[in-house]
């Protein structure tokens, strides 16, 4: 559930052991995901632009990360994170217990959405889960 913030249609398909509606779920899982569906919501005008910008372009909204590099070979063979639009870099931790992840940085500086830290591109950081 919370992955599917940064994709284009926010439901999860073919889990059959993953309840599709929130309010199944216990209240400890309730808890988290309230947090990730009103990010969601807050989303909304952008998720809206960028659907326009598809709509007129073409450009997608889930997006490889060589589009802000073509040079930079890091970012063309990584099949781990991806852009949501040009403002967001995601990468989904879809793996019990893994405590943190390897996120490639394009060029640039970049910010934790969560914690605010900031982070210079052109390197690989180590992110905590």
């Amino acid at each position: 559930m919370q992955y599917g913030v940064f994709q284009p249609i926010y439901r999860p398909h073919a889990q059959d052991n993953i309840a599709p509606e929130v309010v199944f779920h216990d209240k400890e899982t309730q808890d988290i995901l309230r947090k990730f569906i009103k990010l969601r919501y807050n989303l909304l005008p952008y998720n809206y632009t960028l659907a326009y910008e598809n709509s007129t372009t073409g450009m997608p909204l889930m997006r490889p990360l060589f589009f802000e590099d073509e040079s930079n070979t890091t970012l063309m063979n990584n099949a781990t994170s991806y852009l949501w639009g040009d403002a967001f870099l995601v990468t989904p931790v879809v793996d019990i217990g893994v405590k943190s992840v390897s996120v490639p940085l394009p060029k640039g500086v970049w910010f934790n959405y969560f914690s605010g830290e900031r982070h210079q591109g052109n390197q690989t950081v180590n992110i905590a889960t």
